[in-house]
């Protein structure tokens, strides 16, 4: 059984934690007062409950209940393409800078995935910035089958969390991708649901943290909800985006971007907690 719940408690969330929907239908504004958390895509109960999962056969069960969906019509914060590309216009196509880091967990580490971090520039063409030093941070995890639970389960992504100025205005958006499991243009399954200024995940109580961009969805590459065709596996999360303007430009010096990223596993079907942190491209102080 699920320890969380979603759209049949959203009135009970929205009076814990804020929660608001926001108006515009690309970028979605985080305000750094008043309501922390911004309604993306979020799951919802399927009802009545399916007969079957198609990938099982059988009736849902266990993790698998209550069934949740998403819907593949909304736009909020819904880009089509990487920045620089037709779909997304105005950036400069290749990134001002662009890393990878391996995500391990545990003890011996094990080895459950890969970060992608990148920054792309307002622009024009391949590489032309123009001189009003916005930034699109780019961030997908692609995980693998590695069991790193207990009792066989693999790491799930909850909630990815990216270090911003405290003052700045912070945009977020996210792309799904196309098909396949490319790293640029590979099909997430699951949309991100909830973008906040805030440094608490799944299962916290979510409090303000302006140093902070966060964004909940569901990432695993095995996962005990699986569902089909209403809940799928998804070891391929959405590319999710920040967009900050970065007056002094990016900071890309290792010693200056240690432990700036945070990607969460919240215990969505009773996995333990926990938190692996990277390195990660900032805005120069």
């Amino acid at each position: 059984m699920k320890v969380h719940s979603h759209l049949t408690a959203l009135a009970a969330v929205a009076a814990a934690f804020g929660v608001a929907a926001p108006a515009q239908a690309q970028w979605v504004s985080l305000p750094t007062s008043g309501t922390i958390l911004q309604t993306v895509n979020p799951k919802t109960v399927v009802s009545p409950t399916p007969a079957t999962c198609t990938n099982t056969g059988v009736a849902p069960t266990g993790d698998q209940l209550p069934v949740e969906q998403q819907s593949a019509s909304l736009a909020t914060g819904k880009f089509t393409g990487l920045p620089g590309s037709a779909a997304m216009p105005g950036y400069a196509s290749t990134p001002v800078a662009s890393t990878s880091y391996t995500l391990q967990t545990g003890s011996p580490a094990k080895t459950v995935g890969t970060l992608y971090d990148r920054v792309y520039c307002a622009g024009s063409g391949t590489t032309t910035c123009n001189a009003t030093k916005v930034y699109v941070f780019a961030t997908r995890a692609i995980l693998n089958t590695t069991v790193a639970n207990p009792p066989n389960l693999t790491f799930e992504i909850n909630d990815f969390f990216r270090t911003v100025p405290t003052a700045a205005t912070v945009e977020a958006g996210y792309y799904m991708g196309t098909s396949g499991t490319s790293v640029d243009t590979g099909l997430s399954t699951k949309y991100v649901e909830y973008v906040g200024r805030t440094n608490s995940g799944l299962n916290q109580a979510i409090t303000r943290d302006n140093t902070k961009v966060a964004f909940r969805t569901d990432v695993n590459a095995s996962d005990p909800e699986r569902c089909e065709p209403y809940s799928k596996n998804n070891p391929i999360s959405a590319w999710v985006y920040h967009r900050v303007t970065c007056p002094n430009g990016v900071e890309t010096a290792p010693a200056n971007i240690t432990f700036k990223t945070r990607v969460r596993e919240g215990g969505e079907e009773s996995q333990p907690i926990i938190s692996i942190s990277t390195s990660g491209y900032v805005c120069k102080p």
